[in-house]
């Protein structure tokens, strides 16, 4: 939301708020006046402390990050969560199919992400794309841990969130070698230790809602069956 989006939409709850001593006996409309300004200022409060302008999960600066660092032979994998945003913006950041190996959804299942990432073992450049990566589960940190773990983290870049409460998680861009035999033989899908959780509520799971359009067996290796 832009500040004029912000601006405009305060000025029609101080509207309607306002409106709110004339609806009142004349023998209380003082009290009335007081209340509204009461409201106005709670309503106020959560837009001046965090201002305008709000971004979420913004994919955008991430895929031009990723645009200006790309070189020949670099593959890119995407978090499921990152799915609709960068397919949606790959082409017009130079991005085709054959540059990026979409991952499923495995809630509940996290060792299947790392199962995923092993299919990229020996490649020494390999950018890994996260948003929408919800705390409750976890799973950002077991592929990014599992990743530290058996490669080396050449680039960082992020894009943080921005909005009135509880912020949704940032969109990143993670650069990792993994040709380096001695940190790959540290961990293997089957033997990282997991910090993530399982699914409790079905409402959750990744064939539920929104995520029912991302099918687990998402995952693809470019150039391979």
């Amino acid at each position: 939301m832009t500040r004029s989006g912000a601006a405009t939409a305060l000025i029609f709850v101080a509207a309607a708020i306002g409106s709110l001593p004339r609806l009142l006996p004349h023998g209380f409309r003082a009290l009335g006046a007081l209340a509204s300004l009461a409201l106005v200022v709670a309503a106020s409060l959560p837009t001046l402390s965090t201002p305008p302008v709000y971004r979420q999960e913004d994919m955008r600066p991430v895929l031009a990050f990723v645009k200006d660092h790309w070189q020949m032979g670099d593959l890119a994998y995407v978090y499921y969560g990152a799915v609709p945003a960068v397919t949606y913006y790959a082409e017009r950041y130079g991005l085709t199919p054959e540059d990026y190996l979409l991952g499923g959804c495995h809630r509940g299942d996290s060792r299947l992400y790392l199962v995923e990432l092993d299919r990229l073992r020996s490649r020494r450049r390999v950018w890994v794309l996260l948003t929408h990566a919800l705390p409750l589960f976890r799973e950002r940190e077991d592929i990014v841990g599992y990743l530290d773990a058996i490669g080396s983290r050449r680039e960082t870049f992020a894009a943080a969130s921005r909005a009135v409460g509880a912020l949704p998680s940032n969109a990143e861009a993670l650069l990792y070698d993994l040709s380096d035999p001695g940190r790959l033989a540290r961990a293997s899908a089957g033997t990282f230790e997991l910090e993530s959780v399982g699914v409790r509520d079905r409402r959750l799971a990744c064939g539920e809602g929104p995520l029912a359009v991302l099918s687990p067996d998402a995952a693809r290796l470019p150039g391979r069956p």
